[in-house]
Order: C-alpha cells, then structure tokens, then sequence
C-alpha cells in the first residue's frame, strides 16, 4: 500500500497484508488495517511506545533508527508476533547499505 505521512514529519508504512509497520525499513506490526480502522491502527501499542521514545532514536548514517534499534522494536511485540515476524535476508542486506 505505501506510506502514510503524520504531522510532525513521521509516517508509517501498510504493507501489501495490511499490517500497520513503523517504517518501512522496520517490518514489524502488532495490527492491521483489515480488523480495524487506520485511526484505531495508529493508535497500537507498538506505535505509542515508540512515540514515547522517540527523543532516545536518533538517525544513523546507515539510515532508520528503528531498523538499527530493530531488536528493541522487535522485544515491543507481543511473543506471538514477534516469533512470527520475520525479515528476508535482502531487506537486511538493503538496510546495511
């Protein structure tokens, strides 16, 4: 689907399945547009905490702060969801570059 832009400069990316994601060098959701509105999505845990945090994530020159905070990001889910997330070996090898 694409990213969605929010004020202040952040924005979140909806995957082809629905799943709601940070960004989307960081796949990782705990929700999804199919079981609920874009309003009640962005609202998730996933994505409060790491509004919370957002000051402790700075940007590297390797690129999304998420993606190098990936085993935090990934620790906020739920263990159903983060045993079920999984990354391809070419998104992390395009992360790197």
């Amino acid at each position: 689907m694409g990213a969605a832009s929010l004020p202040g400069g952040a924005f979140v990316n909806i995957n082809a399945g629905g799943e709601v994601e940070p960004c989307p060098a960081s796949p990782f959701s705990d929700v999804n547009v199919a079981t609920m509105s874009l309003k009640e999505a962005l609202q998730s845990d996933l994505l409060k905490t790491i509004r919370q945090q957002h000051g402790s994530l700075t940007e590297t020159a390797g690129g999304c702060a998420l993606w190098t905070e990936r085993e935090w990001v990934r620790s906020l889910l739920p263990l159903s969801k983060s045993v079920a997330m999984r990354v391809s070996p070419s998104s992390e090898h395009e992360s790197k570059s």
